[in-house]
């Protein structure tokens, strides 16, 4: 039979994530190398004496907000986020307790769409803040301010994200090591930006000035979202494709249509 329609719009194929995989890559290293060159490896006066160079470093400043590189990194955690929830719409590769699978994918693209939000909007900054103006018991002025702060108050919520996460990906990505080592990738550079952002906020005594710290840990995010986005597209393409081979399958199989060939 032939010419049958497509059951989904959205299809990947090999030449697309290539080349989506090359740009991701490509735009993540240039970005975090400018913001290397600009914002560790010259000094500041030089900046004052040239206000255009001064202009971009500002712009690809991964430690500043409202800038070219806090939206980039905030893009690429809402794609990753929106590719999640494709692949909640595809057919669990799961032999029992298949619901896990939807409902796994749903959780990541809500945590990741969390995460854009609150990385435009500051909200995980100010969540100390907010907390300690509440007027409710002993929580008044409970926990200490300053850079990292929100790790004490999120750190159940973080730990269990990450062995959620490490643990659906080797289930769910078990049959293609490639897919898999990319999506433990981005949760080892994600847990390493965490881990940069408590040493900040002195949680953990580490001698290292505060610039490398920033950058260390805002390249960590921004490569471990590279990752991540590249497996979910990756993976989207493989149980997309099967499905759509399923379906045709089940309409080659159709009665009525068999019926209607034959008229």
């Amino acid at each position: 039979m032939k010419n049958h329609p497509q059951v989904t719009i959205l299809q990947f194929g090999r030449k697309e994530i290539k080349w989506l995989s090359i740009i991701l890559i490509a735009a993540s290293l240039f970005l975090i190398v400018l913001n290397y060159l600009l914002t560790i490896a010259t000094a500041p006066l030089t900046l004052h004496q040239k206000p255009l160079l001064a202009f971009i470093s500002q712009q690809v400043d991964l430690r500043n907000e409202a800038n070219l590189a806090t939206w980039y990194s905030s893009a690429i955690l809402f794609l990753a986020a929106i590719v999640a929830w494709l692949n909640s719409r595809t057919t669990s590769p799961f032999t029992k307790l298949k619901w896990t699978h939807r409902l796994a994918w749903l959780l990541i693209a809500a945590v990741l769409m969390a995460i854009s939000i609150s990385e435009t909007a500051k909200i995980h900054e100010n969540l100390v803040a907010v907390l300690n103006r509440q007027p409710i018991g002993q929580l008044q002025n409970y926990f200490q301010e300053g850079a990292g702060d929100w790790i004490f108050v999120l750190l159940p919520f973080i730990i269990a994200t990450a062995l959620g996460m490490f643990t659906f990906f080797i289930a769910a990505f078990w049959r293609c090591k490639k897919i898999m080592l990319l999506a433990l990738a981005g949760i080892l550079c994600w847990s390493t930006a965490i881990l940069f952002e408590a040493i900040e906020g002195n949680f953990i005594k580490v001698i290292l000035s505060r610039n490398v710290r920033g950058f260390i840990e805002e390249s960590c995010e921004v490569i471990g979202t590279t990752f991540l986005l590249i497996a979910f597209v990756e993976y989207f393409k493989i149980r997309n494709a099967a499905d759509v081979q399923a379906d045709q399958n089940e309409l080659e199989d159709s009665p009525a249509l068999s019926l209607v060939e034959s008229n």
